[in-house]
């Protein structure tokens, strides 16, 4: 996600990174030692025994698991990218608006730790929201980080923080908690389609497989084009508004005064 982000920086001409290197850092460290470290003592999900043995041939990364990184980055771009966007151009200072990114990040992936504790079931009920107590630590250990990343002075320093308010956290937590129903909305299109027709368990379970492993593919190479063309587009769009307000800034009389700067008159 944050990487996404810095790229489509880069490529849309911002000046100023949402992101910077020692953020970025944080944020790497602190979910590691924090929400990776409790999907270690998850327990086993209920149907794992009833799913067939992945084939030899198939890849660790199959072509549903590259679609869900995929997505989910996506998603975490356009939240955590555009609430920077969004900041900046109400007028808030780049300390301010990375502040709101980089909690944004933070949230989407607590929210998303949810999702991946089961593959493809719903975590939407009780065991899944509250069926592990170390994921409840790592997100209470974590929210205290954030807070103190945000609000003591040591670390506005260090990081170039701000302290930010209510409405803005609210704000964060709206957009972050999407990721969560969006991810769980792709599931359950996964689930009907499995579930469409057939019987017994381990004939779906068969087809799931199947499914996982090779139907996404087009559809994944479709989705990076439409990406890559949504961004080629819009550093377009970008550049021919700039070339028309520095037309309309040196327009009339304003180009005379240009060309004869330019030439010593």
């Amino acid at each position: 996600g944050e990487a996404l982000a810095i790229i489509a920086a880069v490529l849309l001409g911002f000046a100023e990174l949402p992101l910077t290197a020692l953020q970025i850092l944080w944020v790497n460290m602190i979910t590691a030692v924090t929400l990776a470290l409790s999907l270690a003592f998850e327990p086993p999900e209920s149907d794992v025994m009833d799913r067939p043995p992945r084939h030899r041939g198939e890849p660790v990364l199959s072509a549903m698991f590259l679609w869900r990184i995929a997505f989910v980055s996506v998603i975490l771009l356009i939240g955590t990218f555009g609430l920077f966007i969004w900041e900046t151009e109400q007028g808030a200072s780049i300390e301010r608006a990375r502040t709101i990114a980089v909690n944004t990040l933070i949230y989407f992936e607590i929210f998303y730790l949810f999702n991946s504790r089961y593959i493809t079931a719903p975590v939407l009920n009780f065991e899944g929201l509250f069926g592990n107590k170390y994921v409840l630590i790592a997100v209470a250990l974590l929210v205290v980080f954030q807070f103190g990343f945000t609000y003591l002075p040591p670390f506005q320093t260090l990081f170039g923080t701000t302290a930010i308010g209510l409405v803005d956290w609210l704000r964060i937590v709206a957009v972050a908690s999407t990721g969560l129903f969006l991810v769980e909305a792709e599931k359950a299109l996964f689930r009907h389609r499995h579930n469409g027709s057939g019987n017994g368990k381990k004939r779906r379970a068969e087809r799931l497989r199947r499914l996982v492993g090779q139907d996404l593919t087009p559809f994944i190479g479709a989705c990076i084009v439409a990406l890559m063309l949504g961004l080629v587009v819009r550093i377009v769009r970008r550049q021919f508004g700039k070339c028309l307000h520095h037309r309309q800034l040196l327009g009339g009389e304003g180009i005379d005064v240009h060309l004869r700067q330019t030439r010593g008159e």
